[in-house]
């Protein structure tokens, strides 16, 4: 067998188990329950790690679109969570943070090989998820966290008013994302006890997520211009 054939065989037999392993769910740390995929529709199963110590995962496909990842950290020290590509190169920070952690994002990823690099020192878990076909919540609508969380999918056309409450001192940002992953609009970066609103004007009507960051308390309360 040639060097290059032998390169073809990983990414075929990845490809092969993604698209032999899907189902219909939702990924398991939302700031509420997704709403079931449309009929016909099929997704991805969930990639999940688990770990004790700083790794780099094994390799996994990604379709291309919207990615999910959810994580939990179960100790103290550092925890940070690295999507890279086939060649090693790092692509996006998924999670950054110290002590106990749970939470989720969302972002936009080409379709490919990737893997993780993890850094933490106590036990940690992270599930990517990839969305789809999802029907998404007609307006209004409110959420509850306590930390980082991806809301959605809403739909949303025209314009999209965020009131958002949070309870304590902290750093508190969102950012409204297309249901591909695609950033449109940084509606928030702000700290401390707020309440306050924001708007996203001119949307084409589609589904759409919030992706918040937080480390306290927030209440958002979505509804039409």
């Amino acid at each position: 067998m040639t060097d290059r054939r032998r390169g073809w065989l990983p990414a075929l037999l990845l490809a092969l188990a993604l698209l032999g392993g899907c189902r219909t769910g939702r990924p398991a740390d939302r700031a509420a329950p997704a709403p079931a995929p449309a009929a016909g529709q099929h997704q991805p199963a969930p990639i999940r790690f688990t770990g004790r110590t700083s790794t780099t995962t094994r390799p996994f496909l990604l379709a291309g679109g919207l990615v999910v990842a959810s994580a939990e950290h179960a100790g103290s020290g550092g925890f940070k969570v690295e999507v890279l590509n086939q060649q090693g190169h790092p692509q996006q920070v998924l999670f950054l943070a110290t002590g106990r952690y749970r939470g989720s994002t969302g972002v936009g990823l080409g379709g490919g090989i990737y893997r993780l690099a993890v850094s933490g020192t106590t036990p940690w878990k992270v599930q990517i998820d990839q969305p789809r076909g999802r029907a998404a919540a007609t307006l209004p609508q409110q959420y509850r966290g306590s930390g980082d969380a991806l809301v959605g999918p809403i739909q949303a056309g025209g314009r999209l008013v965020v009131d958002v409450e949070q309870g304590g001192q902290g750093d508190i940002g969102i950012e409204l994302l297309s249901d591909t992953g695609a950033s449109l609009y940084f509606l928030l970066e702000d700290n401390g006890p707020l309440r306050t609103s924001r708007a996203a004007e001119r949307l084409q009507t589609g589904s759409y997520y919030l992706k918040v960051e937080a480390t306290q308390a927030w209440r958002l309360q979505l509804h039409g211009g």
